[in-house]
C-alpha cells in the first residue's frame, strides 16, 4: 500500500511539472552575424511539454546596460511567473552584451555581421528548430534594451526576412549620439532617426512608458527624452493612445519600476500579437536557404486565425524576375512554383478575415548543376561521314545528377532542311535519324531533370545520282565533244579524287575516265588528264562540300578511228542518251541536241 501511494504521488508531482511554466536558464545558440555562441534564458508556457500541438507566439526581453540574460531571472522572476499573460507566449531573453558598460551601440547593429543579424536571423532561426513557435513575435526591453526594441523592430526588415508584429519600451535610453558617448564609449542613434524607422509601419502597434522620476545618473531626465519620441512618433503619422501609446506614471530607473511595468507590456502583447494570423510553411525549414532541384517544385503549409483565413499569396523573386501567385487553399495551401537557378526568394502571406497579414520566408537555392554528360558510341563526335542511306542509327550514354529528362537529336540539311527527333533514352539512348541529300548537320541533345542542356555534333553527306547539265557542245568538226555537269552531291568527289572506273556514254561516244587520270589541284579541285596519240581528255570537279554545287568540265578530242567514227554518227537536232557515271554516282537520261550539236539549260535531271 505504501508502494502504491508513493508512486501515485511520483504521478501527481510528474503531472504537475508537466503542467507548470517553466524558465530555462543558460541556453547556448551559435550566432553566425556575430561569429560566436550566445546565451539566452527562456519560459515555457503551461502545458508546453504535454499539448506537443500547440504553438505559441515568441516575446523577446532585452536587458538593460550593464546586465545580461541572467539579470531577468536573478530581478523579475516572481513577476513573469505570477503574470497571467506569461503563459500565453514563449518569452526569450537574449544575451546583448559583449562587454560591461557597452550594449546596442551603432557598432552592434552591423546589419551584416552585429546584433540585427543575431535577432533578426540566428536567434530565430534557432528558435524554430528547437521550440513551437508561431512565426508571430514581439520585441521589448528595459533602458538601453528599450532603444534596442524599437530600433531592431523598425529595422529588422528592411535587411532581414524577419518581422516584429509588435513592440514596447520600458524607460528607453533614447538619448542622443553625444550623451550615449559619455555613458558607455559608443555612439547611438537619434531619436528621429529611430522614429523615421520604426513610424511607417503601422503594423507595429508601439507601447512604451518611463518613470516620471527617471533621471538617469543624476542627470538625464529619460521621462522628457521619452516624451519626446511620443511627439516626434506623432508628427510622423502616428496617433497618439491609438496605435502609439506613450505614460509617465510614478517611478524611476530601477526594477522596482520595471516590475510593477511587466504586466502591462504583456497584456500589449496579448491584445496586439492576436491580431496577426500565423502561417507556417510545411514543405522545407523556413528562413533558412533550402537546396532545391530545378524546376516544378510544390510549396506547401498551413495557416490559421480565429476570425478565420481569408487567402494565401505567394511572392517568388528569382533571377527572372517577381512572380506574385495565389496559393491553393487557406488553413491547409499549396503553391506551383518553377524554380530557376540560384536564389528562389519565397514568401507566403496569409490574410486574415479581420485584415491583418503576416508572413514567412524561405530561399529556395537552386546549386549550379554541372550539364548533363552526353557520349556518342555509335560515332565518333565531331567527324564527318560519307553515306547514299537516307537514314543512319545513332546511340550513346548521358547521365545527370538530377537524371536525363528527354533526349533529342536535330537534324540540319544543307538546303535549309531541318527535323528534330525524340530519341528513345531509357537508361541509354538510340534512335534513327533522317538525312536530307548532301551536307547533314547533326547535333544530339541531352537535358537533364533540371533543365541544363548539352549536346554532341557530327556531319553526314549523303550522296545522290542527282546532277543537273549544264551544257552539251559537239564541235561542228565532230572531232570533240566537251560537257559541263553540276549539282552532283557526292561528297568524295570533292574531298577526295574519284576512286573508282568512271565514264561518259554519249550517242554511243564512250569516253573512259580511268582512276589514274585524277590529280589533285588543292581542298575543293580535282583535275583530269589522259592523252595519247589517238586523244585527249581533260576535265576539271570544283565546288565546296557545303554547298549544293560541284561542277565537272569534261572535253575529248579525239583522232582515234573508233570514237571518231561513233562522234560523227552522234545525230543533231534530235534526242541523244547521255550516261554519266563517277564513283558510285550514276544518273542517265536523253538530251536534245540542236543542229549546231549544242545544248544548254538549267533545268535538273533526276
Amino acid at each position: 500500500m505504501k508502494k502504491l501511494i508513493l508512486f501515485a504521488v511520483a504521478i501527481f508531482f510528474c503531472a504537475a511539472d508537466l503542467s507548470a511554466m517553466v524558465w530555462e536558464t543558460n541556453k547556448v545558440y551559435h550566432s553566425d552575424s556575430v561569429g560566436r555562441d550566445l546565451r539566452y534564458g527562456v519560459i515555457l508556457p503551461s502545458g508546453y511539454n504535454w499539448q506537443t500541438n500547440k504553438y505559441y507566439p515568441v516575446i523577446y526581453f532585452l536587458h538593460g546596460r550593464d546586465q545580461n540574460d541572467q539579470t531577468w531571472y536573478e530581478e523579475a522572476y516572481e513577476t513573469f511567473m505570477g503574470t497571467t499573460h506569461t503563459n500565453e507566449f514563449i518569452i526569450v531573453f537574449p544575451q546583448g552584451s559583449r562587454w560591461k558598460g557597452a550594449i546596442y551601440e551603432n557598432s552592434w547593429f552591423e546589419y551584416a555581421n552585429g546584433y540585427m543579424g543575431a535577432m533578426c536571423k540566428d536567434l530565430p532561426n534557432h528558435l524554430a528548430k528547437k521550440y513551437r513557435v508561431k512565426n508571430i513575435r514581439g520585441i521589448s526591453g528595459i533602458s538601453m534594451g528599450g532603444y534596442a526594441s524599437f530600433r531592431i523592430a523598425g529595422c529588422c526588415d528592411a535587411y532581414y526576412n524577419c518581422r516584429y508584429c509588435a513592440a514596447s519600451s520600458m524607460s528607453g535610453a533614447f538619448v542622443g549620439p553625444k550623451i550615449s558617448k559619455v555613458l558607455d564609449g559608443v555612439s547611438t542613434l537619434q531619436t528621429n532617426e529611430i522614429a523615421t524607422a520604426v513610424a511607417p509601419k503601422k503594423f507595429i502597434k508601439l507601447f512604451f512608458d518611463c518613470g516620471d522620476e527617471d533621471i538617469y545618473l543624476e542627470t538625464y531626465n529619460l521621462a522628457e527624452v521619452n516624451m519626446d519620441m511620443y511627439n516626434c512618433l506623432a508628427a510622423l503619422g502616428r496617433r497618439k493612445n491609438v496605435d502609439v501609446v506613450f505614460s509617465r506614471p510614478e517611478g524611476k530607473h530601477n526594477w522596482k519600476y520595471w516590475r510593477e511595468r511587466i504586466p502591462a507590456h504583456l497584456d500589449h502583447f496579448s491584445k496586439q500579437l492576436a491580431l496577426f494570423p500565423d502561417i507556417n510553411i510545411t514543405s522545407s525549414d523556413e528562413y533558412d536557404d533550402v537546396d532545391a532541384a530545378m524546376g516544378d517544385y510544390i510549396l506547401k503549409g498551413t495557416a490559421s486565425h480565429t476570425s478565420g483565413i481569408r487567402k494565401v499569396t505567394v511572392k517568388q523573386v528569382s533571377a527572372s524576375g517577381t512572380k506574385d501567385l495565389t496559393a491553393e487553399g487557406t488553413t491547409n495551401w499549396q503553391c506551383a512554383l518553377n524554380l530557376e537557378e540560384g536564389a528562389n526568394k519565397i514568401k507566403a502571406y496569409a490574410v486574415a478575415e479581420n485584415g491583418y497579414t503576416n508572413w514567412v520566408f524561405v530561399n529556395l537555392r537552386v546549386p549550379k548543376e554541372a550539364k548533363p554528360e552526353i557520349e556518342l558510341l555509335s560515332h565518333k563526335a565531331g567527324e564527318k561521314y560519307f553515306t547514299y542511306d537516307t537514314e543512319t542509327e545513332v546511340y550513346g550514354t548521358a547521365y545527370a545528377d538530377s537524371g536525363i529528362s528527354n533526349v533529342y537529336a536535330s537534324v540540319r540539311g544543307q538546303n535549309g532542311e531541318d527535323a528534330k527527333v525524340e530519341l528513345d533514352a531509357k537508361g541509354n539512348w538510340a534512335g534513327t535519324l533522317p538525312l536530307f541529300k548532301g551536307n547533314n548537320n547533326i547535333k544530339i541533345y541531352a537535358v537533364s531533370g533540371s533543365h541544363l542542356t548539352n549536346s554532341v555534333g557530327l556531319t553526314y553527306f549523303r550522296g545522290s545520282t542527282d546532277f543537273r547539265i549544264k551544257k552539251v557542245v559537239i564541235n561542228k568538226k565532230r572531232t570533240s565533244l566537251s560537257l559541263y555537269v553540276s549539282n552532283i552531291t557526292q561528297t568524295n568527289l570533292v574531298w577526295e579524287t574519284p576512286h573508282g572506273q568512271g565514264k561518259i556514254t554519249f550517242g554511243g561516244v564512250e569516253i573512259p575516265l580511268t582512276q589514274g587520270g585524277w590529280t589533285r589541284q588543292n581542298d575543293y579541285v580535282s583535275n583530269y588528264k589522259v592523252r595519247n596519240t589517238d586523244e585527249k581528255i581533260s576535265g576539271k570537279i570544283h565546288g565546296k562540300p557545303n554547298k549544293d554545287f560541284i561542277r565537272c568540265d569534261l572535253k575529248l578530242f579525239t583522232t582515234n578511228s573508233l570514237f571518231y567514227e561513233q562522234l560523227q554518227k552522234v545525230p543533231f537536232n534530235t534526242y541523244v542518251p547521255l550516261e554519266i557515271k563517277l564513283d558510285q554516282s550514276l544518273g542517265s537520261t536523253n538530251i536534245f541536241l540542236d543542229s549546231a550539236g549544242k545544248y544548254k539549260s538549267s533545268a535538273p535531271w533526276f
